[in-house]
């Protein structure tokens, strides 16, 4: 089986967006809104201004938690037999996309917002479709409070379909 492996950025061009993101990092700083997040940063090495929020994170922190972090790792689906391991063995895992407010009514051809049944379809298109390995959100839906319109997504989700959200 031929595997398609795609190359956008040179080693230059990857070398210097993980060196400006240290920089960032380190020099602007992150926004936490959390005083026990802040505390935790501090305590694991950032600097941490109390009045503004801002944490700064050194090189050094950010190079021991890539250390210790996985280097492999399982999605888990709600079947197990449909759980997948990263990175791939193989040829890359496919999946769903795109997030979008509206969609094209397939009966009236017309633009029209997204609903919870348009949802709960795309879920079980995916998971009816063999070659498709995890299901990514495809639409927004409308037709609940928009405050909580995650909650109803992955509920949704859950109730139609079996891989990995």
């Amino acid at each position: 089986m031929a595997i398609a492996r795609l190359n956008f950025l040179s080693v230059d061009e990857e070398q210097l967006i993980h060196d400006k993101s240290l920089e960032a990092l380190s020099s602007i700083g992150v926004l936490v809104r959390s005083d026990c997040v802040l505390s935790i940063l501090e305590a694991s090495g950032a600097i941490v201004d109390k009045r503004t929020r801002i944490a700064r994170i050194p090189d050094s922190m950010v190079f021991d938690a890539l250390n210790k972090a996985p280097k492999e790792f399982r999605l888990c689906a709600r079947d197990r037999n449909k759980d997948i391991d990263v990175p791939a063995n193989g040829a890359p895992y496919i999946t769903t996309d795109g997030l979008t407010l509206y969609m094209v009514d397939i009966e009236t051809g017309k633009k029209r917002d997204a609903t919870r049944k348009d949802y709960s379809d795309f879920a079980r298109l995916a998971e009816a479709i063999d070659s498709i390995d995890f299901f990514w959100p495809i639409v927004t839906i409308s037709d609940v409070p928009q405050a909580c319109h995650n909650s109803y997504e992955l509920w949704t989700a859950f109730q139609n379909c079996t891989l990995h959200i």
